[in-house]
């Protein structure tokens, strides 16, 4: 895939671990990985750092905002691989 949003929110299975597992099987595929969540932590970013998701976001944030973070993430992937830490703030969303 070009790009993965993964919401750390999943109910049916644990998302760090998902993250995990996907970077563990894909591990030479540099494709980068968007973790968003309601009330994600500084230790929750860098876990997801430390499993490969290259950002994080907070929601609740707009789709606007999505897009624009995800198109940067795929530009910086063209570039090379990084980490990244930028948590969005959540705004009033009209």
């Amino acid at each position: 895939p070009a790009a993965m949003i993964l919401d750390a929110g999943l109910t049916d299975t644990d998302a760090f671990e998902l993250l995990h597992t996907i970077r563990h099987r894909h591990d030479d595929q540099h494709f980068p990985i968007l973790m968003t969540g309601r009330g994600l932590t500084m230790d929750d970013v860098r876990r997801a750092l430390g499993y490969g998701a290259q950002n994080c976001m907070v929601k609740p944030y707009s789709g606007s905002e999505a897009v624009e973070r995800v198109g940067r993430l795929i530009e910086a992937a063209h570039r090379g691989p990084q980490h990244s830490i930028e948590l969005s703030r959540p705004q009033a969303v009209a």
